[in-house]
C-alpha cells in the first residue's frame, strides 16, 4: 500500500481506480524490517511484476535480501532505480537478483 494524503475519499477512490486499471501496485519502501522484505517478496509473487520501479536504496536493500534468503522464486524482472545514486556494491546486488 502506499502512503497518501487524499483530500477526500473520491480523490482516494479516483487514484486508487486508477492504479487498478494501469494494474500499478505501490508498496511503502520507508520501512524494511525482515517482516516488511518479506511482505514485498510476497507481493513480487504474487502480483508477477513485469517491471519494478524503485528507489536505488530500496531496491537495493530489497535485493540484499532477497539474495541472503534465497527468496527469489521468478524469472528475470526488469528493474528501473531513480532518486538516488546507485552505488556499485548496490548495482551488484540488484543485477545479482534480478
Amino acid at each position: 500500500s502506499t502512503l497518501a494524503i487524499y483530500e477526500d475519499r473520491f480523490t482516494k477512490l479516483k487514484a486508487d481506480l486508477d492504479h487498478a486499471m494501469r494494474r500499478d501496485t505501490y508498496v511503502d519502501c520507508g520501512l524494511r524490517s525482515e517482516a516488511n522484505l518479506q511482505a514485498v517478496v510476497d507481493r513480487i509473487r504474487t502480483d508477477r511484476p513485469t517491471v519494478i520501479l524503485a528507489y536505488s536504496q530500496a531496491m537495493a536493500d530489497l535485493a540484499r535480501f532477497i539474495n541472503r534468503t534465497g527468496a527469489r522464486s521468478w524469472d528475470t524482472i526488469p528493474v528501473i532505480c531513480g532518486a538516488e545514486r546507485v552505488w556499485p556494491q548496490d548495482r551488484a546486488a540488484i543485477a545479482q537478483l534480478m
